[in-house]
């Protein structure tokens, strides 16, 4: 009984296995197909956790993903030597002319924004000034309505000390 278990796993493994290559095939072959084990799962129909449990297409999708990396980085710096140096020193002037040309528009908007507080400082300033000088003119009225009362209590007081 055991000896056909057995025999049933052993041909489930070997037909995972089979499917897992191909699907890794496929992914080696597509650069559209992400190297990863969710992309090896949609392809083949087997679990997750069976394809991490295995080491090789742990291995052989972490040396896809590498050498789609070192790929990429080796077109990179193809571009980078094809360019003649003189359209590099062009595409360098316009992006310094680009960040001159935005630093030059915030210099300019800061600029106009210091004007407007400028005015805004000058109108409190002279708002300021204005009560100011109100408050003083009520102070030096307050003072000599103050000074009156006390001339005219004075007056009372001697008005009422003179009647019999």
């Amino acid at each position: 009984m055991s000896e056909a278990y057995d025999k049933k796993n052993q041909l489930d493994y070997d037909n995972n296995t089979q499917k897992i290559n191909e699907a890794l095939i496929q992914i080696r072959n597509n650069k559209e197909l992400k190297p990863t084990i969710s992309q090896l799962t949609k392809l083949t129909g087997i679990h997750r956790n069976t394809i991490s449990n295995r080491v090789e297409p742990v291995q052989e999708l972490r040396k896809i993903k590498q050498h789609r990396e070192e790929e990429a980085q080796k077109s990179k710096e193809k571009k980078l030597t094809k360019e003649d140096p003189l359209s590099l020193l062009e595409r360098e002037i316009k992006a310094v002319r680009i960040e001159a040309l935005y630093w030059f528009n915030k210099f300019l908007s800061m600029e106009k924004d210091f004007e407007q507080v400028n005015k805004r400082f000058d109108a409190m300033t002279k708002s300021r000034d204005h009560y100011k000088e109100l408050y003083e003119s009520e102070i030096s009225n307050k003072h000599d309505l103050e000074s009156r009362i006390k001339n005219f209590t004075q007056i009372m007081n001697d008005l009422d000390k003179e009647k019999p």
